[in-house]
């Protein structure tokens, strides 16, 4: 394996290390020149189980009316969404209060957006994983609240410097109100949470009286390694809310997350709702699809595949660029996190990957203002075709050998 990046984790945390990972300072080239999309968190459209789609979409459709209409009976009904696929969601990941613990959203940062909406207001302070996914920072910064940004190492989020930033926040009189972690295969780093971290930060919800927001909107996408259980597992659910998605591992186009919560805090998000609930029709298609078996054989062929990928660019990696990059090997998820070498110039490997067809997400876009971090960036793996993948690795180090510091050229 090859050496992980020498993370920024031994500062203290602060409200602005981490930034939105969309914005950058550089302008995308024309997608249609684009050949190799490496920067898109997205599946292999190959993998959308269409068949299985069309029939229990016709199976919806001919049973009545009702899978077109709204959610459920009531106002409540619409804004919780479809009863039976809420039970299957409860059963599957184990919701404190069943399928009224559970709330269908339009996909997993349409929960976000209404979590933080019923529990942030101006003033508040919640904390994030430092690089994180930016818009749970937007939503929060657009509420008035602000962000308390917390460095990640290997083990996930340092737990040791978020109780330092908790015993400053609360000498100034703060308090914080919530910490959202992306515990399985976090973006853009790929790394995971370890238990005895999950379990030291239900112990600070409980001392300080804060919610725990788990996203395992990557946590199904394992190729090796050991399966750590959800942190809602490991508490009885007061102060824990999961939120989930099929964006990563069917299709982005269902639009279909959930959130789970104990049932008093689900149903003060769902007061808040305005939207007139989630889609009923694509609720339909998704329960019999899981209570079947259909999506754990389709998340059994994915992995299979996207294992298989991931294994391409190690192997493209050490061949094309060879001691030019720094990464570990991801043991699940849709990322590598990559570190280039002290004398190849980040910003001019970005120009050059975009001017060869290749998009990457430069790593400045996940730390903001934070200091220097163009030494680092995210390709995903999971979208591109496999024969496609080793030549887009190919094509990136060439880009990286014109791209030295010194010499304007590294080879």
């Amino acid at each position: 394996m090859s050496t992980h990046p020498s993370h920024p984790d031994s500062s203290p945390a602060g409200p602005h290390a981490t930034a939105d990972p969309l914005a950058t300072k550089r302008p995308a080239p024309a997608r249609e020149r684009v050949r190799w999309p490496l920067d898109l968190g997205l599946p292999d459209p190959s993998t959308f189980p269409r068949s299985a789609f069309l029939h229990f979409a016709g199976q919806a459709l001919a049973e009545g009316d009702t899978s077109l209409l709204y959610g459920g009976p009531g106002r409540a009904g619409i804004a919780r969404g479809h009863a039976g696929l809420r039970a299957v969601l409860a059963d599957r990941y184990g919701g404190a209060g069943g399928a009224d613990g559970v709330m269908l959203t339009s996909g997993a940062a349409h929960a976000v957006e209404l979590l933080w909406r019923a529990t942030l207001s101006t003033g508040d302070t919640f904390a994030v994983e430092a690089p994180t996914w930016g818009a749970s920072i937007r939503i929060g910064r657009a509420l008035g609240a602000e962000p308390l940004a917390v460095p990640m190492d290997q083990d996930g989020m340092r737990i040791d410097i978020l109780e330092r930033g908790l015993a400053d926040l609360e000498a100034r009189g703060g308090r914080l109100k919530l910490v959202y972690v992306i515990a399985d295969f976090n973006t853009p780093t790929g790394w995971s949470l370890s238990l005895p971290r999950r379990r030291r930060l239900l112990q600070l919800a409980e001392e300080h009286d804060f919610l725990v927001v788990e996203d395992r909107v990557y946590a199904e996408l394992r190729y090796d390694g050991p399966a750590l259980p959800a942190i809602s597992a490991l508490h009885d659910g007061d102060r824990v809310v999961t939120v989930g998605s099929f964006s990563k591992t069917l299709a982005p186009a269902l639009r279909c997350g959930w959130l789970s919560a104990k049932p008093d805090l689900v149903c003060a998000i769902a007061a808040t709702r305005e939207d007139l609930g989630s889609s009923r029709l694509t609720a339909e298609i998704l329960e019999p699809f899981l209570r079947t078996g259909g999506y754990d054989r389709h998340l059994s062929d994915v992995t299979r595949l996207y294992r298989g990928k991931r294994d391409t660019v190690v192997s493209a990696l050490r061949t094309h660029c060879g001691d030019a990059v720094r990464f570990d090997i991801p043991h699940g998820g849709m990322f590598f996190w990559i570190e280039l070498a002290d004398d190849i110039d980040g910003r001019q490997v970005m120009e050059e990957t975009a001017r060869a067809g290749i998009l990457c997400r430069p790593g400045e876009a996940f730390f903001g203002d934070d200091g220097d971090h163009q030494q680092w960036f995210r390709m995903a793996f999971t979208k591109v075709a496999e024969p496609e993948l080793a030549r887009g690795v190919q094509v990136l180090g060439e880009a990286i050998g014109r791209s030295g510091k010194r010499s304007g050229s590294r080879l």
